[in-house]
């Protein structure tokens, strides 16, 4: 069709028409800076929405190492990767909980005995896995986490320094010592982060510095392996409704305010009353929690696609916080106060 005939054609519409007068009158500059705007715009939709979505030719046969697999995401994933044909290598705290998720998956499952803070059991499981995948390892997914810790000023060291062990030298530790198997597949790394590694807020202390760690770690690995083939992949959760969140949580913030030292406890008026508040506060959270699965199909498509993307931010509230961590600290505190914390008043101000 002759371009002179198309352009009458289009300049008949009006929207199309309107455009065309539009551009005609920019000048040159202005329309080098708008092609400019909108080739960039094109190159990161393709590489951040289209190409991700291209798979990989097939699963079957790729071994996998889960951590953290007895219940929540882990286990979650790990049957999930089980259907889809992975050869899955699932690390589980207990010999019950490995025996019920053998028993709830194919003969193909594997499971191994891996507490991410004993490095003998993270070494004894890569030479497990070694020695049944010798051609290396497509993925590693380290899920194994904890969220336990509460109030950053009662909290005691040992109760952080637990937190920082499980989430963040866990992580390390497993990398560290499946890195060659990975390395030799040209495969890739998935990390758990969280939203929560962006800010942080009341209550969230311990666990905020775990996830700012893993955000921090996994971006530098992910730059120092790129050259060798590999992948590293970050998931940041929000809240979700898993025994993380909801059990966890809960004997945890309980356990913390039990172990700490009552000079903490007694800076307050009303000790029982503050503490009620801050049940509150985590029933608040729990309620706005969301669906599991949205975080299992995160892992998921960060495994089974041809080209994933570094991070995956799979819940509304998690992408909810993110908008937060950006305000300006004086706003951020403001919604902690008359959201989060509990009217606070200390025996001084009696």
């Amino acid at each position: 069709m002759d371009s002179q005939v198309v352009s009458a054609a289009l300049q008949g519409l009006p929207p199309i028409r309107a455009l065309l007068d539009w551009w005609r009158k920019q000048k040159r500059r202005s329309k080098v800076a708008v092609s400019t705007a909108a080739i960039l715009a094109a190159i990161w939709y393709y590489r951040y929405r289209i190409r991700p979505m291209l798979s990989i030719k097939s699963a079957r046969g790729k071994a996998v190492f889960v951590t953290g697999c007895d219940t929540g995401f882990g286990n979650m994933l790990a049957k999930r990767l089980d259907v889809l044909g992975f050869r899955v290598f699932a690390g589980c705290l207990s010999e019950q909980s490995a025996a019920k998720l053998k028993s709830e998956t194919s003969a193909a499952l594997t499971t191994l005995i891996c507490d991410v803070t004993k490095e003998d059991q993270i070494v004894a499981a890569a030479r497990e896995v070694e020695a049944q995948c010798p051609q290396g390892l497509y993925a590693v997914v380290n899920n194994a986490g904890v969220s336990d810790s509460f109030l950053a000023h009662v909290t005691r060291p040992e109760a952080v320094r637990r937190t920082m062990e499980i989430n963040f030298i866990g992580t390390v530790a497993v990398n560290y010592h499946f890195f060659e198997l990975i390395r030799r597949a040209k495969g890739r790394i998935v990390n758990m982060a969280s939203v929560w590694g962006y800010f942080s807020g009341f209550g969230f202390g311990p666990y905020s510095a775990s996830k700012f760690a893993v955000q921090a770690y996994s971006e530098a690995l992910r730059q120092e392996v790129e050259g060798f083939g590999m992948k590293v992949i970050v998931i940041e959760p929000g809240l979700c409704r898993t025994p993380l969140m909801t059990v966890e949580a809960q004997k945890g913030i309980e356990r913390t305010w039990q172990r700490a030292e009552e000079s903490r406890k007694n800076v307050y008026v009303d000790r029982e009353k503050f503490f009620k508040g801050c049940q509150k506060s985590l029933a608040l959270l729990q309620y706005i929690a969301e669906d599991p699965k949205k975080v299992v199909n995160a892992y998921e498509r960060a495994l089974v696609s041809a080209y994933p993307r570094t991070r995956y931010t799979p819940t509304m509230n998690s992408k909810l916080f993110y908008g937060v961590s950006q305000l300006p600290d004086f706003l951020k505190d403001c919604l902690a106060k008359y959201i989060l914390c509990p009217k606070m008043v200390a025996v001084d101000d009696v």
